[in-house]
């Protein structure tokens, strides 16, 4: 279970968090995979997950090629670090 923009979490979600939610992400695949589809354990990794996923909030623009997409603009609705450097210095938004 992985998010669809995990470049979108980089810029919403702390460090940390987000590399504790790789963590979970694989133990919740691996609960699965095991069979333990209704277990305790799963159930937790979906509730931390969703629990994130809850406060990235934006938009992602691809640009589909021949049998690739890439990102071209990701912008965060609250970012938690300086999205324009420039604009910063100037004292803009």
């Amino acid at each position: 279970m992985t998010t669809p923009f995990p470049t979108l979490e980089t810029l919403t979600l702390a460090a940390e968090t987000v590399r504790e939610e790789m963590c979970l992400e694989q133990l919740w695949l691996h609960e699965a995979l095991e069979g333990r589809w209704f277990g305790e354990l799963r159930t937790v990794c979906d509730h931390f997950i969703a629990s994130c996923a809850s406060r990235v909030r934006g938009t992602v623009r691809w640009h589909p090629g021949r049998g690739t997409a890439q990102s071209r603009s990701i912008v965060a609705e609250r970012p938690r670090y300086i999205g324009d450097r420039e604009a910063w210095e100037k004292g803009r938004p």
